[in-house]
């Protein structure tokens, strides 16, 4: 018998075919056979039934399905041992009945372990046990199913049990990133400490070292004297400034020579661009760390201390 998905009784009809059809589908690819009777979700005994339940089952009549309600619960999802199964399950004075007992919702192995008990001690007061199109004279409501609705129940009950299975599966990913996140920036904070401590054993004065500034110029001749003084006092006693006059037609390469300092060179070159003007200066340059700006540049000063 096949039990709908969790629609309730109120639930629009497109839902409500979809999930059936579903439920058929995982059914035929469980046990290879497809079903009309029909209990509804969280139905019990007939008298429970009230008006929406009553149209749902018209409902659903109309769609070829036979509901059938159960006529003793079980009780089997509360009870706390296999003898209060046994005990729920017991139809009263002698009488037939369709017996609800669950096989999902939680933990069932208490319902499976007392079914055998529960069988052996029914028929031994004289229970005979016999399908619901038996008891009541109904054809059979079971029919093999044809191999592609079988095989198409199998992919859907995979693809349920995938998506009951990734999302536990991306929190644990994202509590490995997020371990691995916070790890990478200790790791780094911790090695940042080593390496200011050794820095400060190896050389705590910290000695400047050997800079030259190139300062490739092309008509600059209002700011390239600014420039200059302010490398000159950046901060590096020991810097040497070259100023690459790239074809300038204003005067650039005299002001740049008017800087009286023995530490300024002026390189002139006909006009090749900005690219060409840094690497003859480069060329020029006197020591190893070499720091390029533009006699444009804002705060060369604070450049010329960062080259320190």
């Amino acid at each position: 018998m096949t039990e709908s998905g969790a629609a309730p009784p109120g639930a629009p009809p497109g839902r409500v075919i979809t999930e059936l059809a579903a439920s058929r589908a995982v059914l035929a690819g469980a046990t290879v056979t497809s079903t009309t009777l029909l209990r509804p979700p969280y139905s019990s005994m007939p008298d429970a039934l009230n008006d929406r339940d009553w149209h749902a089952a018209l409902r659903t009549g109309a769609l070829g399905y036979l509901t059938v309600l159960s006529t003793r619960d079980g009780l089997d999802w509360e009870a706390r041992s296999v003898e209060d199964i046994m005990r729920g399950a017991v139809p009263e004075e002698g009488r037939g009945a369709v017996v609800l007992l669950h096989d999902a919702g939680g933990d069932r192995s208490r319902t499976v372990e007392a079914l055998g008990p529960l069988i052996d001690s029914l028929k031994a007061r004289g229970y005979r046990f016999t399908t619901l199109s038996d008891a009541v004279g109904l054809p059979p409501q079971t029919a093999p199913v044809s191999r592609f609705d079988h095989w198409y129940g199998v992919a859907l009950i995979g693809l349920v049990q995938a998506a009951v299975a990734v999302p536990p599966a991306a929190a644990w990913l994202l509590y490995a990133v997020a371990l691995l996140t916070a790890a990478r920036l200790l790791l780094f904070s911790a090695a940042s400490a080593v390496h200011r401590r050794r820095r400060e054993v190896r050389n705590p004065a910290g000695p400047l070292p050997r800079v030259s500034a190139v300062v490739p110029a092309h008509n600059e001749q209002a700011t390239v004297a600014a420039c200059v003084r302010a490398l000159l006092d950046g901060g590096c006693p020991d810097i040497d400034v070259v100023v690459v006059d790239d074809g300038s037609t204003d005067g650039t390469a005299e002001t740049a020579r008017a800087v009286a300092d023995p530490r300024v060179r002026v390189v002139t070159q006909p006009n090749r661009g900005k690219p060409a003007a840094l690497n003859a200066g480069v060329g020029h340059a006197a020591h190893e760390v070499v720091v390029m700006v533009s006699g444009r540049t804002p705060g060369v000063a604070r450049t010329a201390r960062a080259g320190c």
